[in-house]
């Protein structure tokens, strides 16, 4: 069989399948389509496709039943490869006896195509999946998927499968930042004219000071780098340029030169060796700009970099320091690796530098804070950031600039791995130096923690120290029946060592089942849990509600009755960052049970109302610039597993137990807590897995939808204007998925 075609109309389908119009409406968390009468499949690799339209994202997923029935971990994700197209390329080892698809796990109404499989040739494997793994299909389908990893390839295994993601190839993110070039970037035919226009109504245009420690770059591109700087829009710059014994004649020369033919730029020499941190203060010496940003000698801005900055700056007085987005651009001068960043997070901040280029400061602070330090060699721009930060003192003086205002480049090393832009600030050779800037930095703040370096990103951990007297953390467990589930979340609990100072309180909402009953009447007669029973109609923020009301610990964790632990500790580290002043929620990071990402933080905007940042992304994978992998700070947090002092729940009043009974509770809540000041906290460093029960039975009445209709209406009615613009998110990225990829559309 080289090519089959499934018509769902005529797959068995589940009871939370309803059909509307010409297409379908999703009634529950569990629908599917079961195909049963699968053809003779030979062993090989395959590209299977769906067509999926709806007005909400839609994460598909196939299953494969090849005589043990259906489970999680003989299925695939299907991947978005089109506007309403989802793929996967797949590796059968032989026919399966059904294959189910699994739509959505969400509500929702859609149009479905024929599911179609089409077996590949070389060829065709060598576009879906790239030309490395290509090279390995024709040395055998199965034994080399090890090396296929190690490709760059994002792979899945099962007992009888294997699928990739074809998503992971760098030509498709390098077609889609093309687009976004073409929708959104610069673009000088009819940019340029609207710039210009705002700089000319700037009554005191400010002098930018461009600092360039120059020591022994490509000539050609330095000649690039500093053309970048006097084809500006933006006309009142200076560039101030330091060399010393360590730069060759022949580059002091050119640099005369440029030096000579425009008195904007500016010269300075040592004949002694120094230190980056030397040039870079002596270029300082002569500046005059009320701002000062950073250019090296290799790299370029893009025309309208210094406009943009001063006409925000103009915008924001109370900034303090502006920073954008960047990408890479190679010696031919095409872009690619775009770094899309969020606005401020402190957490994320300490764990990578991602402010990094292009970075404007005022000048005032920069001699403020003395300049450039010697102190942490490799990593003197992080170290100038976080003392520049803790001199002004305010968030809200750091300003984001949602535009790709930076071209980065590293000469004579055209095979960077992707997002090796983090890399070059915090690389292996560095990381040392950037753990003790951070240290110095929480030190300054008064924070007790401990700064460690991560292996394999480059990337830090803000480990939080907890205080002597521990406070005391009160587990809420709503739940009904399920007593499978909850000996696991129970002994999650009771099993780790680290966090004595605890209490749980099960929370029995109308349970019948007389095994969990029994299991619930041990469990309190044990000690080892409080039953409480709440025999009403389930409404998930009264039942947590009242249980607060009830419990007596200074941190309430909030966790659903099919959650287990992963490792140790992950109660500590929830534990030392909920008793941080500032902070409000704080979240872990749930897996499915195939070890790929249920949450890692919620995302506003996705679909229209919130999403699961790199939801199916697996365990091991870096993610968009390494999100998944390192704190930071969120705008709201899955109810899953959510940790909040106390005086924070109090304060805001709690969950909604009127308008949102069951569904967006949490992302309300967490919204609420940060209206009150507070920042949410995702650690990844607390990881449990999620097993996503359907306790509560399905969504699939009439007065069920109604409500969960009304649930969205409250959402958006409350928090409109935060779901459109969500600050932790970049305005650049898609919100038709939770992937992170580009956004190309308008």
């Amino acid at each position: 069989m080289t090519k089959c075609t499934f018509d769902l109309r005529q797959a068995e389908v589940t009871s939370q399948l309803a059909p509307k119009g010409g297409g379908w409406r999703s009634l529950g968390s569990d629908p599917f389509f079961e195909l049963q009468d699968i053809p003779d499949i030979q062993q090989g690799w395959y590209r299977i496709s769906v067509g999926i339209a709806s007005d909400k994202p839609f994460y598909p997923r196939l299953y494969f039943d090849f005589g043990n029935g259906f489970n999680e971990l003989e299925s695939a994700k299907l991947f978005k490869t089109g506007r309403s197209r989802f793929s996967v390329t797949t590796m059968l080892r032989h026919a399966p006896r059904r294959i189910r698809l699994d739509p959505t796990d969400e509500q929702g109404s859609f149009e479905i195509t024929k599911l179609r499989l089409k077996r590949l040739n070389k060829a065709h494997f060598g576009v879906f999946a790239g030309v490395k793994a290509a090279k390995l299909f024709m040395q055998g389908p199965v034994q080399n998927f090890d090396r296929m990893v190690r490709s760059g390839k994002s792979l899945v295994q099962g007992r009888h499968f294997f699928s990739i993601n074809p998503n992971v190839s760098p030509r498709n993110d390098g077609d889609r930042y093309t687009l976004w070039r073409e929708t959104f970037d610069y673009h000088s035919s009819h940019d340029r004219l609207e710039i210009e226009a705002e700089l000319a109504d700037l009554a005191a245009p400010p002098i930018v000071s461009l600092i360039m420690p120059v020591v022994d770059p490509d000539p050609a591109l330095l000649n690039e780098a500093i053309s970048s700087v006097t084809d500006q829009l933006y006309q009142n710059w200076e560039l101030c340029l330091a060399t010393d014994i360590s730069c060759p004649k022949r580059t002091q020369e050119k640099l005369k030169n440029w030096a000579d033919r425009d008195a904007r730029i500016k010269l300075t020499h040592s004949e002694t060796g120094g230190l980056y941190s030397t040039r870079c203060n002596a270029a300082l010496s002569v500046s005059t700009g009320e701002w000062i940003a950073r250019l090296d000698p290799e790299d370029q801005l893009a025309p309208h970099a210094l406009a943009t900055l001063v006409l925000t700056a103009r915008d924001r007085p109370d900034g303090d320091i502006f920073y954008s987005d960047e990408d890479r651009i190679n010696s031919n001068g095409r872009r690619s690796e775009p770094h899309f960043k969020p606005d401020f997070s402190p957490e994320l901040f300490r764990s990578m530098n991602y402010l990094s280029h292009l970075t404007m400061y005022r000048l005032r602070h920069v001699r403020g804070v003395g300049g450039w330090s010697d102190k942490h060699p490799g990593s003197e721009e992080y170290d100038l950031t976080l003392r520049i930060w803790d001199h002004v003192a305010r968030d809200e003086a750091i300003v984001h600039i949602p535009k790709v205002l930076y071209h980065n480049r590293k000469a004579g090393d055209p095979t960077r791995s992707p997002f090796d832009l983090l890399g070059r600030t915090l690389g292996a050779g560095n990381s040392i130096e950037a753990v003790h800037a951070v240290q110095d930095h929480i030190e300054r703040r008064g924070m007790a923690a401990e700064v460690l370096p991560m292996e394999n990103r480059p990337c830090l951990r803000v480990k939080p120290a907890l205080p002597e007297r521990l406070p005391k953390v009160s587990f809420i467990i709503p739940t009904r029946d399920r007593a499978d589930l909850v000996k696991n979340c129970i002994l999650s609990i009771c099993e780790q060592d680290e966090y004595p100072n605890f209490e749980i309180l099960l929370v029995d909402n109308n349970s019948t089942d007389p095994d969990a009953l029994r299991y619930f009447d041990n469990l309190n007669e044990d000690g080892i849990a409080r039953v409480i029973k709440y025999p009403h109609p389930f409404n998930y923020s009264a039942i947590n509600n009242w249980a607060v009301s009830q419990s007596d610990g200074e941190i309430l964790a909030l966790i659903n009755n099919d959650i287990a632990a992963i490792s140790s500790g992950w109660i500590s580290e929830m534990v030392g960052w909920a008793i941080q002043d500032r902070v409000g929620c704080v979240g872990a990071r749930l897996l499915y049970p195939d070890n790929t990402i249920q949450h890692a933080g919620v995302i506003l905007g996705i679909g229209g109302l919130v999403g699961h940042g790199h939801r199916s992304l697996d365990r091991n994978e870096g993610g968009y610039f390494y999100r998944p992998n390192v704190v930071q700070n969120l705008s709201a947090l899955t109810a899953a597993c959510l940790f909040v002092r106390r005086d924070v729940y109090n304060k805001v009043g709690g969950l909604d137990e009127v308008d949102l009974k069951v569904a967006f509770n949490d992302v309300d809540f967490c919204l609420r807590v940060r209206q009150a000041g507070y920042l949410n906290v995702y650690t990844p460093f607390a990881e449990l897995y999620h097993f996503e029960s359907t306790t509560r039975g399905a969504e699939d009445d009439p007065a069920k939808v109604a409500r969960f209709n009304s649930e969205i209406d409250t959402l958006v009615r409350r928090w409109g204007p935060e779901l459109a613009k969500d600050p932790y998110y970049s305005p650049n990225l898609t919100l038709g998925g939770e992937d992170f990829a580009i956004r190309i559309d308008r």
